[in-house]
């Protein structure tokens, strides 16, 4: 039995069980003077513990990147931590790593940044990889990113192939890239359209790309713009 104390994990012992294994009670052998959060844990690596997550979550930054924190209370064997992100919170793909601790007992902070690529509610989790290939994986979060709109593309969803964008920051009236990629980032059409913040530019996509879900990137003098679009 091990009782937080603000800094550390403290063992206090095993006193007594009573029950079974799926039902039952353990005491304490070390007086008990405040109210603390416990756990079924060692404070020596003589008994072995798995990773021990005591907080995940993500917030955003003023360069409109998704900042996701951890920490950790106890790591053995720990290897590195694989970021995994989902835009519908099923599909998971991986979007860094981070080195782990390997062997602690105290708390270890980490964090990772993603720069995310249009507004709307991403999925995050954690897949947490030891030295022998064992794996364990977090909970998810979800975090809700509103980027800047100096994008506008419309109509969407999509129906006849064919899209108006207008650049807002495009005051140069500088040519602009526009890119299709699908959702493993997969480039499939790529052509430079010029383009003016009164009259905008029509986009004709090609007739071979199927119904689905697909994210515009636009390059132009002022810097690049991801928008999601549905085709139907």
């Amino acid at each position: 039995m091990a009782r937080w104390n603000g800094t550390s994990w403290v063992s206090h012992g095993n006193g007594g069980t009573t029950g079974s294994a799926s039902n039952g009670t353990i005491v304490t052998s070390a007086v008990v003077t405040s109210f603390s959060p416990f756990t079924l844990a060692s404070t020596s690596l003589a008994n072995p513990l798995p990773v021990e997550l005591i907080s995940f979550y993500g917030r955003i930054t003023d360069e409109e990147t998704v900042e996701l924190l951890w920490a950790t209370a106890s790591e053995l064997n720990s290897n590195y931590f694989d970021i995994e992100g989902s835009t519908d919170g099923r599909s998971f793909l991986s979007i860094g790593k981070v080195k782990a601790a390997g062997n602690s007992l105290k708390i270890q902070n980490y964090s990772f940044e993603h720069s995310v690529l249009f507004s709307g509610v991403h999925y995050y989790r954690l897949r947490e990889v030891d030295f022998d290939g064992t794996v364990a994986y977090s909970s998810i979060i979800k975090v809700n990113v509103v980027k800047q709109q100096r994008l506008t593309v419309y109509p969407n969803p999509i129906t006849d192939r064919k899209i108006d964008l207008v650049m807002s920051d495009n005051s140069a009236n500088t040519p602009v890239l526009v890119k299709l990629l699908d959702s493993q980032q997969r480039e499939l059409y790529s052509q430079e359209y010029e383009s003016s913040p009164e009259t905008g530019t029509t986009i004709n996509l090609p007739d071979h790309v199927a119904a689905g879900i697909y994210f515009l990137r636009i390059v132009d003098g002022s810097g690049v713009y991801h928008k999601r679009i549905v085709i139907k």
